[in-house]
């Protein structure tokens, strides 16, 4: 655990959760921090952290089409979204 600016532990589910807040939103880490009731330098921390260990589990699950049928998702992805 992680400690506040006032000394108190910051539990891990709450380190993700303003991390993926920051993510999410852009919104500058010193707004989150006040919204949170924790400091900008706790909050950078966080979003290093996680950001840290998506990177280390994204080959597990994050697979990239094989070539030959990347055009067949490129149309897909574009009847479900709306962009090509």
């Amino acid at each position: 655990m992680s400690l506040s600016h006032r000394g108190i532990p910051i539990p891990p589910g709450l380190q993700l959760l303003v991390a993926m807040r920051y993510m999410a939103t852009g919104n500058f880490q010193l707004t989150l921090g006040d919204c949170s009731d924790m400091s900008q330098p706790n909050v950078s921390k966080f979003v290093r952290n996680v950001s840290a260990a998506i990177a280390t589990l994204a080959p597990d699950y994050i697979k990239f089409p094989f070539l030959e049928r990347e055009e067949e998702f490129m149309q897909e992805f574009a009847s479900i979204a709306g962009m090509p």
